[in-house]
């Protein structure tokens, strides 16, 4: 898995990932409408192997006091892995470990978090 910071994130990229991942089951159109989204201070990306983009963190900070973290889209086919674990990881690291960080959930993950040290 290759993680990199990527503030040019096709849209279309983003779109994918949000369909193939829990995230979809609460959207009807997996967030089509995004490029105001995508308009932010960081975005963390996974890709495989081959260049597919297989998860994205996204989240809203002032890189001192706080990180919401908004979008952590991660598909299916890869969320038994470290993909979610490592893009946290990777935005906490940018955002700075000592800025206070929020979560959204959505339902479908809820049981995760706390697997990887996240609690309420």
């Amino acid at each position: 898995m290759k993680y990199a910071i990527e503030l040019d994130l096709l849209p279309t990229e983003f779109v994918n990932v949000r369909c193939r991942s829990t995230r979809a089951a609460t959207d009807d159109e997996c967030g089509t409408d995004c490029e105001d989204a995508l308009e932010a201070d960081l975005i963390v990306t996974s890709r495989n192997e081959d260049g597919t983009i297989v998860g994205v963190a996204r989240p809203i900070t002032d890189f001192a006091y706080h990180m919401s973290l908004s979008d952590l889209p991660v598909d299916v086919a890869f969320q038994r892995r470290v993909v979610r674990r490592e893009l946290i990881q990777s935005v906490r690291k940018k955002s700075g470990l000592d800025t206070r960080f929020i979560l959204l959930l959505a339902p479908a993950a809820e049981g995760y978090y706390p697997h990887i040290g996240i609690r309420n």
